[in-house]
């Protein structure tokens, strides 16, 4: 887990209860930092981890000097990101949103009725989804688009995961 440093570190194992564990963790885990800087926690995955392992990163890559990291970890190990999109990411709002850069702190209000607001928004979206689809791709990590819900589902993050590991499956038995 990391802010703009290395939070907590789980080393890695296998079975379900060391899962609900790094589960219950990641819930529970304060976050005494401000700022998000995954470049740290990328640099001490490729090294502190030796045996190659599955590296998932949860983030909604909004900020900037993750890719180098990400392709050296990548070289290394098996790099899976977890894409995080809120509502407003995902350019679906229709009414007034205020906005907060989770990096600066920064604030705003969006009128989403407008078309020209919608516009724009859908074009820097669209700018930043390509921008972070070259760079995965061009790391070779495998992404999971999870969408941050708006009402209580369970199956609002469980469903893009477990897609993902069946698509994961279907790619092993047709090699």
């Amino acid at each position: 887990a990391f802010t703009d440093r290395v939070e907590a570190w789980v080393p890695p194992r296998k079975g379900v209860r060391h899962a609900l564990r790094l589960v219950r963790d990641a819930l529970a885990l304060p976050a005494p930092h401000e700022g998000t800087a995954p470049a740290a926690a990328l640099d001490f995955a490729s090294t502190a981890v030796r045996r190659h392992a599955i590296v998932f990163l949860v983030s909604d890559f909004l900020m900037e000097g993750w890719q180098r990291p990400l392709a050296r970890c990548a070289l290394r190990h098996d790099v899976v990101a977890v894409r995080l999109a809120t509502p407003a990411m995902q350019g679906r709002l229709e009414r007034l949103v205020r906005v907060r850069d989770p990096e600066t702190g920064r604030e705003t209000v969006l009128d989403f009725a407008s078309r020209r607001v919608q516009r724009a928004w859908n074009a820097r979206l669209a700018a930043w989804r390509e921008r972070t689809d070259e760079a995965l791709t061009r790391a070779r990590v495998d992404t999971i688009d999870v969408a941050i819900p708006t009402e209580r589902s369970p199956d609002a993050i469980a469903a893009p995961i477990l897609r993902f590991f069946r698509m994961r499956e279907q790619r092993r038995r047709g090699r």
